[in-house]
């Protein structure tokens, strides 16, 4: 080392101090976005699967069979199904008339909040799948 130039003993560990926490936020940043993603994809296929089935003529059971294989037990058990499946005055639809599956699940019940320690929290927030199509 030059007679000229301080001693740096230490430095690194400091700097390391400082940044660890940063990176490691948005390294939970990352995880929690990510499977934020897959979860809200996964939903949304659900309810495509689910409407495929109604739009065919299946009774409730054959829609939550579906969307429970496609969700898995675990998400199926904290998801809400709604099916459209009749016309507002309760007539059954006929071929043509659309036909609705929404699935809803809370963020929380599924995604583990990683960033509770930075004030961040996924509070009411709901992964929402909608799929619409025509009745055959």
């Amino acid at each position: 080392m030059p007679a000229n130039r301080p001693p740096r003993r230490g430095a690194l560990s400091l700097e390391l101090l400082i940044l660890a926490p940063f990176i490691l936020a948005l390294l939970f940043v990352v995880i929690q976005f990510g499977m934020l993603l897959a979860n809200q994809n996964l939903v949304e296929s659900a309810s495509a699967q689910a409407v495929r089935v109604a739009a065919r003529g299946g009774d409730s059971d054959d829609i939550s069979d579906v969307a429970a294989r496609v969700l898995g037990k675990y998400r199926f058990d904290r998801a809400d199904v709604f099916v459209t499946a009749a016309n507002p005055d309760g007539s059954p639809l006929r071929t043509g008339d659309p036909v609705e599956v929404r699935i809803e699940i809370l963020a929380r019940d599924v995604v583990p909040n990683l960033l509770v320690f930075i004030g961040f929290g996924l509070g009411d927030r709901k992964l929402t799948g909608r799929a619409v199509v025509m009745m055959e």
